[in-house]
């Protein structure tokens, strides 16, 4: 199965290093929007002390390097205005970085796990078009393995 990690899951990894997202088959495949990518980034800056902002930069760049990056391609923004269209005239209210990161993950065709699925349930599909979602309530219940910079 190919999945798309939101950065909720990501987030709570970086919290958490000795928790990295295991498929529950050899077959799964995981990947990570550019937005999620560019949240990552952030968090390094925002680290109290130099010691921690070295970790963080280390975790950061090691899931860089061990995820494929989707970029925003021209086939994800059209989804994305597509989906932004239909979020105007039902007058839905979602956030930008979760209309982005469902338009990579309908373009894709992939599934999205995330800590945080009401903020994608309200997402409006475009027309024949669906958002599968895997939700992780609470603490996640992947395997714990290495985390990518071990």
């Amino acid at each position: 199965m190919a999945l798309l990690l939101d950065s909720s899951i990501l987030l709570h990894c970086l919290r958490h290093p000795s928790r990295m997202p295991q498929g529950e088959s050899a077959d799964d495949d995981f990947f990570l929007s550019i937005i999620s990518a560019d949240e990552l980034l952030r968090v390094i800056p925002r680290a109290a002390s130099e010691h921690e902002r070295t970790r963080r930069r280390a975790w950061v760049e090691a899931v860089l390097e061990h995820f494929p990056v989707l970029p925003i391609d021209r086939a994800t923004t059209r989804m994305h205005a597509d989906i932004l269209h239909s979020m105007e005239k039902k007058k839905i209210r979602l956030g930008l970085h979760e209309s982005w990161i469902a338009a990579t993950c309908i373009t894709h065709g992939l599934t999205l796990i995330t800590l945080h699925p009401e903020a994608f349930q309200k997402s409006p599909r475009p027309q024949n078009h669906s958002l599968p979602l895997i939700s992780k309530h609470g603490s996640p219940r992947w395997k714990a393995r290495n985390s990518p910079s071990s």
